[in-house]
């Protein structure tokens, strides 16, 4: 969704809000500890993939949390030494949400039995990003 107001000759405004449903991924229906895995507590939190086998199951038998953001912008135009200039002022993903770019398989912590094990993490990237610019027109 967007919305632009041009308030006045001088300055704009515009808002653009995206807004996905979860993507499809693959992740692991089963998880088996290898027999033959070196259990010691040390290894296990260095390398929780070595000591894993995984079943993938179906392809794309998993949906990503929704992917939303809101971003924002003002422009303000005015001459500069004769020419037109532009300044803008933003930002990127305005409420800071922390939407998850891929997953993977990591470490959870220790429980109360002194074990480790595998869980499906997440990672974000961009999250609250400003900016500005400068644009001249020669």
């Amino acid at each position: 969704m967007i919305a632009n107001w041009q308030i006045s000759k001088k300055w704009n405004i515009g808002f653009s809000w995206m807004f996905i449903s979860g993507q499809p991924v693959t992740v692991p229906n089963d998880i088996f500890l290898l027999p033959n895995a070196n259990y010691s507590l040390a290894n296990l939190q260095s390398n929780i993939n070595s000591q894993y086998m995984f079943n993938q199951g179906e392809r794309n038998n998993f949906r990503m949390k929704t992917f939303h953001k809101l971003d924002i912008s003002s422009e303000y135009r005015f001459k500069m030494l004769g020419l037109d200039a532009t300044f803008n002022l933003g930002a990127y993903n305005i409420y800071n949400r922390l939407n998850s770019s891929f997953y993977y398989i990591g470490k959870s912590d220790i429980n109360t039995n002194g074990q480790v094990q595998p869980v499906l993490k997440s990672v974000s990237l961009f999250p609250f990003i400003p900016s500005t610019s400068l644009k001249v027109k020669f």
